[in-house]
């Protein structure tokens, strides 16, 4: 049984209640999230019932907490089994100025994928040395800020990059150390719009047709240039370590092919990242040891197999470290139960104040989430009537407005009664509106 969430800015939202276990009562609760005396839902000791009365809502909630211990686990899950392990956060999950200095002071490098994002991280005072430019599509702006930056590494994902590239490191009679992005052909298990591994992928050089090869040819051929080593990314929200694994295996073999065809050493083997995140409670993810110990066994046996010195191991969590740590506050509004001609049943809608500008994902990947009463988050949840109906489908509710601050109105989670508050973890990562600010870019303008 189900509420159906519709917005006030034209996006659906299906909300399951309810995994933790609270007498018969179940909820999700991530990183410090627990229930307060009140019977509130509480993040990082912050009751979000007060927090959505002080500053309103929709409002993001970002726990910082659980972000930092995020960093250090994942971390140590890697160095301990594979030591030459360096660990860049994906910026395009959440990039704020605090959230690059938290990344920072944990020890992390960190990855752009725009002008404005790197813009960003510098802004913030992170170390030029520790930071990769990413983009499959990069401007000769960004290609010269990154270069003018002195950055760690670009990843190079296309000819016409490895073209452009060289001519500004000749102009500027500067070298700069580059990955090449590579696409193994691996397909994951995962929405399609968001798979970036196969073949047919428009992300990075393809390995089956010897494009990956062959741009590896062309950065030790061209002045100002050093190869630094290969690059892949599967793809998002991936609930296993499998496709990863597989693409290591394919990874090494292609070191072994750059080895034997150009004599180049491979410094660096980076494998993205794309580790998923519990959006619903039946989503189990692999913890960080069981994610690391896979992979790096997969790893070191198909590296000696091949008879291959170990290279620096990099990995790209974005996801994985911020996506669990996030939550977005909305506030109840309109409430209203209509009949379902198809099965005789009812089906309740419950329109919040929130939508496309602050969470695409439900209208761009299908996503669903579980949410919590906040206000009512000791209570076990009823469905409003039992109709065998209960199913979402796309509903479009028209109006734009940001709920002031309020005094929400005590009552029954069983029939929520505007202005009841409404949290829905997991919601900031690769959802919030900075990040979808076109990834911090300053174009287009709107004049």
């Amino acid at each position: 049984m189900a509420y159906v969430f519709i917005t006030q800015r034209s996006l659906l939202f299906l909300c399951r209640q309810g995994v933790v276990s609270k007498g018969m009562h179940s909820l999700m609760l991530l990183g410090t999230q627990r229930i307060n005396a009140q019977g509130h839902l509480e993040i990082g000791g912050c009751d979000t019932v007060q927090l959505a009365a002080e500053f309103g809502t929709p409002l993001y909630v970002i726990d910082e907490e659980t972000i930092r211990a995020n960093c250090r686990n994942y971390q140590a899950a890697f160095t301990k089994r594979y030591p030459r392990t360096e660990i860049y956060y994906a910026s395009k999950a959440l990039l704020t100025l605090a959230i690059a200095r938290l990344v920072a002071q944990e020890g992390l490098f960190v990855d752009v994928a725009s002008y404005g994002e790197l813009y960003v991280v510098l802004q913030a005072g992170f170390p030029a040395n520790r930071i990769a430019v990413h983009g499959n599509n990069k401007s000769r702006a960004e290609l010269e800020f990154a270069v003018e930056s002195r950055v760690k590494h670009i990843v190079v994902d296309n000819f016409y990059e490895l073209e452009l590239l060289g001519q500004i490191v000749q102009e500027k009679g500067v070298e700069v150390t580059v990955l090449v992005r590579t696409a193994p052909g691996v397909d994951p298990q995962t929405h399609r719009l968001i798979r970036t591994g196969q073949a047919d992928t428009k992300f990075g050089f393809n390995i089956a047709d010897g494009s990956a090869l062959r741009a590896v040819q062309c950065v030790l051929g061209t002045p100002g240039l050093h190869f630094r080593g290969i690059h892949c990314h599967i793809g998002s929200q991936l609930l296993d370590a499998d496709t990863h694994t597989e693409a290591a295996e394919i990874m090494t073999r292609l070191m072994k092919a750059i080895v034997t065809e150009t004599g180049a050493t491979v410094e660096e083997l980076n494998i993205g990242g794309g580790l998923g995140v519990r959006y619903l409670s039946s989503q189990q993810p692999p913890s960080y040891e069981e994610f690391a110990e896979k992979i790096v066994t997969t790893l070191l046996a198909d590296l000696d197999a091949a008879g291959l010195p170990h290279p620096i191991l990099a990995l790209e969590p974005g996801r994985a470290l911020v996506g669990e740590a996030g939550t977005t506050l909305y506030t109840i509004g309109a409430i209203k139960t209509v009949p379902v001609n198809e099965t005789g049943g009812t089906r309740t809608y419950a329109a919040i104040d929130g939508g496309m500008s602050d969470n695409p994902r439900p209208q761009l990947y299908e996503a669903v989430y579980e949410c919590i009463l906040a206000n009512h988050a000791d209570q076990p949840p009823t469905p409003p009537s039992p109709s065998p109906g209960s199913t979402a489908r796309p509903i479009f509710s028209s109006g734009t407005r940001r709920s002031p601050p309020h005094r929400p109105v005590t009552s029954s989670p069983c029939r929520p009664r505007a202005p009841t508050i409404t949290a829905w973890p997991a919601t900031t990562t690769a959802s919030c509106a900075p990040r979808w600010s076109s990834s911090q870019t300053d174009r287009p303008i709107l004049s």
